[in-house]
Parts: structure tokens; sequence; C-alpha cells
């Protein structure tokens, strides 16, 4: 992927129950997917997590990571999910 060739996608959320997330996600998604083949790609979703011991401070709920992380397992993609703690180290 060109790095010139980036596409941001916004969408207002009122909460995260699973239901309307995976329809979210669905809608977000489905665009840029289509005429891919996600079969056996590897995916690493990077949920920017700063700290393991203040989770309010996480850029991204875990809500959200899920429902990304089960809309492309569906696709037949490989997820993985990764970060690098901005405070500590990876251990802790």
């Amino acid at each position: 992927m060109d790095c010139r060739d980036t596409t941001v996608a916004l969408w207002p959320q009122d909460d995260y129950a699973p239901a309307a997330l995976a329809t979210a996600i669905e809608q977000v998604l489905a665009p840029f997917a289509t005429g891919r083949n996600l079969r056996s790609a590897s995916i690493l979703l990077k949920p920017n997590l700063i700290t393991a011991t203040n989770g309010h401070l996480a850029c991204t709920h875990p809500q959200v990571i899920a429902a990304v992380a089960r809309y492309l397992l569906a696709q037949g993609a490989k997820v993985s999910v990764g970060d690098s703690p901005a405070f500590g180290s990876a251990r802790s």
C-alpha cells in the first residue's frame, strides 16, 4: 500500500453495544473490503493502549477493537492485536 493512498473514516457512535458496533464496523469497513480478498491476509490492529495500568487513557475502546477483529476474522483474515506502551516497559 502506498502511504499517499490513505483514507480516514469517521462514524458517530452513541454507545459500545456489540450489536450497534457490529453494524457500524460493517458500514465503515465494507467499502474498503469490497473487491479485496482478505482471506489469509495478516492484519495487525493497534489499539493505542498507552499504558497497562491506566486503561482509561486508552485511545480505542476495547469493544471497538473486538468488533473490528470479529469483522476481519469473518472475512477470513488472520488478525493480531499489538501495541507499544507509551509509558513503562512492554513487560508491564
